[in-house]
């Protein structure tokens, strides 16, 4: 099954989310994939493919990483196009007032690779994805994109998720397998 690991936004932060969407969508950004307000999240490591045996010891391991986890503030949200010149992405960036959820990040990846998965070890960017784009941006979108001010849009995380990933022609569906209140 596809699988990855997400911290959870509240129904008020996607609420906000939905609205900033709802702004940009005026634009007429015709080749834009919107993603819908209950699947925004942070992804804290994508899994890709796992067998179902080892739900239980992944459970384990996020429940162990974050065991002693403090609440942290994720903060000076910005508004980015991903990457620079021909945009495929938009999303929030964040970031964090502490590297405690990176150093967990590290560790949670490392235990999670020995179980035989060979997963992406980038650094770990904290983002919610708005939007996927097909083809090039029109420029009265990207000047409306880059005005919005975000700064009221900061947050304490405190669940992560291990979801399932369903990927179907009309979008995905991500359903929760294991949460950990944090």
């Amino acid at each position: 099954m596809r699988a990855f690991i997400a911290l959870e936004l509240s129904d008020d932060l996607r609420s906000q989310f939905a609205s900033v969407c709802q702004d940009l969508q005026q634009y007429n950004q015709k080749n834009a994939n919107w993603v819908i307000p209950e699947n925004l999240h942070i992804t804290f490591q994508f899994l890709g493919d796992i067998y179902e045996f080892h739900l239980p010891e992944i459970k384990q391991i996020i429940t162990d990483k974050f065991a002693d986890f403090q609440p942290i503030q994720l903060s000076k949200p910005k508004l980015q196009l991903i990457p620079s010149g021909k945009p495929r992405l938009l999303w929030v960036n964040y970031q964090a007032e502490s590297d405690e959820l990176k150093s967990i990040h590290r560790h949670l990846v490392s235990d999670i690779s020995d179980l035989g998965y060979k997963l992406d070890n980038k650094s770990l960017v904290f983002h919610v994805t708005l939007a996927r784009f097909k083809a090039a941006l029109q420029e009265n979108f990207t000047a409306a994109a880059m005005k919005l001010q975000l700064d009221q849009i900061s947050f304490s995380p405190d669940k992560v998720t291990l979801f399932k990933s369903i990927l179907k022609p009309q979008g995905p569906i991500y359903q929760p397998l294991f949460s950990f209140a944090l």
